[in-house]
């Protein structure tokens, strides 16, 4: 489920990385109180160039921070790190899964 602000996208992500709003400022360059700013939902967005620094730094998409949408790109990544978490069984029956998918359907 996608979270349908800014201000609960910037949440997540600090939850995520278990840190602070202080220590999660200070680690992306801006003030503590900047950082309560966004959170707070005082503000509706932040920069083009904050969301570029945090999706290099903790790899969170800039695209759904600010739009809340991901790129097929970021879709095929997450994808492909789940894949990759799969015991031999479960990635044979996922790939098996995929084909069918992808067969062409007749009418």
């Amino acid at each position: 489920m996608a979270e349908s602000s800014f201000t609960e996208r910037l949440k997540r992500i600090i939850k995520e990385l278990g840190v602070s709003q202080a220590e999660f400022a200070r680690s992306v360059g801006v003030t503590r109180n900047y950082m309560y700013y966004l959170t707070g939902g005082r503000r509706q967005c932040c920069s083009r160039s904050l969301a570029m620094l945090i999706e290099q730094k903790y790899g969170y998409s800039a695209d759904w921070l600010l739009y809340g949408r991901e790129s097929d790109e970021d879709l095929a990544k997450k994808i492909a790190q789940k894949l990759k978490n799969l015991d031999a069984e479960a990635l044979e029956n996922a790939l098996e899964y995929i084909d069918k998918l992808s067969a062409p359907r007749l009418p």
